[in-house]
């Protein structure tokens, strides 16, 4: 029971890095041009986050009258860890600090730009608490949409409009696998059709040929799988607000992921070393990841297994998503301090994480990596060749990125500590299938 909790917590972690009608953006204009004095923008953000307070700070210095006011609501807790200080936060921390936050916004009481990480912005949007940000977006003649990355910004729309706007972002859904196995057991895969079944079937062909002691999938835990599940299918699980884990879908998923861990297959064990495995999840994450990923040798990258075989294409993660607050009464300088944060100022800031939204920097930032890479350990003619025809797969990806990863925390959490019972053994899949869709309807209808 202590690692499950452990392993939750970790989750949390990573996931967390981790009403009302809206006034026109013309309406807006007038109300700020006749503000007189200060002008306060207040930002909600889950933690400190170096990235914002040095934007804050070099817009406040172009822009005297405004003063931004940044609200961390997680207090964290400096503690001593094996590898130094780390930051400690718990699952009612993170719960607390959601539930806090979604109330100010549908009481209209929140600030006026709101760092949307882990909130449930599907929610949010159906109460029209946040607003359209393409509204402003066509307003404003200095500003070019098609500088920026258009599939991150399409895939990352609530039906036609933008209420979140991503920053950077994370490539995801990638496994690497060991070329030389696969060669050598005869084993193909195409991975726009491959489920986790033919995965399991895959994994069993290849430990007949390098071993039974050989791991298949590094850091492979019960629940991170299923919040792979989820985020992948979160589409057909959260349907217009409406739940649907009490499926033939949804159990299968589970049992899917039990079955794994059950036969063998998978073990719960973390390891840094990416070449104890056949498979290792990720794959060009970001920048110094891409890079170091094309140079292994005797690597091949594929999307990782489907519950149904459809692959929905290259996925990503927001690194970073900032909404404007429909109650603002300083919503013309809210967005002008969102276009600060993607001007080639802000976007080349090396305080912002993966690859910047707009293009040109983020093409910048992989190809400086490479650069510098090269210099500290120069590069052999056969990595040289490899990773021109590598940069050019990645930048490709970049730019055919469709689907986002999407989840509510709340829903995420919810679904974690349900799911151990199943796999524990404690309750069958659709009594834990029920729990789940009973108290998610529940949530989704507060």
């Amino acid at each position: 029971m202590k690692k499950k909790a452990l392993f939750l917590m970790v989750t949390i972690l990573l996931l967390l890095s981790a009403c009302g009608g809206n006034a026109t953006p013309s309406e807006q204009k007038e109300s700020a041009s006749n503000a007189k004095g200060q002008v306060d923008i207040n930002i909600s953000v889950s933690r400190k986050n170096p990235f914002l307070e040095s934007a804050a700070r070099k817009f406040e210095e172009q822009h005297p009258n405004i003063k931004i006011h940044i609200k961390e609501n997680i207090a964290v807790t400096e503690v001593n860890g094996s590898g130094g200080m780390t930051a400690a936060v718990s699952a009612l921390d993170v719960e607390k600090y959601i539930q806090t936050v979604t109330t100010e916004i549908l009481a209209g009481k929140a600030s006026d730009i709101i760092l949307m990480d882990s909130l449930p912005q599907d929610k949010l949007v159906q109460k029209n608490a946040l607003v359209n940000l393409y509204d402003w977006m066509d307003k404003d003649e200095s500003f070019k949409k098609s500088d920026y990355y258009d599939n991150i910004m399409t895939a990352a729309q609530n039906e036609d409009g933008l209420y979140g706007l991503p920053l950077n972002f994370y490539l995801e859904g990638m496994l690497s696998g060991n070329a030389k196995l696969l060669k050598e057991a005869n084993i193909t895969i195409d991975d726009e059709h491959w489920t986790w079944n033919q995965f399991k079937d895959i994994a069993k062909q290849l430990k007949e040929s390098a071993g039974e002691d050989v791991k298949v999938l590094n850091n492979a835990f019960p629940g991170t799988l299923l919040v792979d599940f989820i985020e992948a299918n979160y589409v057909k699980l959260i349907n217009n607000g409406q739940p649907n884990f009490d499926s033939d879908m949804f159990r299968g998923m589970m049992e899917q992921v039990k079955s794994m861990f059950d036969e063998g297959i998978l073990t719960e064990e973390f390891t840094y070393d990416q070449d104890t495995a056949l498979f290792s999840q990720g794959g060009f994450t970001e920048p110094g990841t891409a890079v170091n990923d094309l140079l292994r040798e005797d690597t091949v990258f594929y999307k990782k297994p489907t519950y149904d075989g459809q692959s929905n294409g290259v996925s990503y993660r927001s690194g970073m998503t900032l909404a404007i607050n429909s109650k603002s009464k300083v919503q013309q300088e809210s967005w002008e301090f969102l276009k600060f944060l993607l001007s080639d100022e802000m976007q080349s800031s090396s305080e912002l994480a993966g690859y910047p939204i707009l293009q040109a920097q983020a093409e910048a930032k992989l190809e400086n990596t490479r650069k510098s890479m090269e210099e500290g350990q120069g590069f052999s003619e056969a990595e040289t060749k490899r990773l021109e025809e590598g940069m050019k797969q990645v930048k490709q990806m970049l730019e055919q990125a469709g689907t986002k990863v999407d989840s509510d925390m709340k829903i995420i959490m919810t679904a974690m500590t349900e799911f151990n019972a199943f796999m524990s053994g404690q309750k069958s899949a659709e009594d834990v299938s029920k729990l789940i869709q009973n108290k998610v309807n529940t949530y989704l209808n507060e």
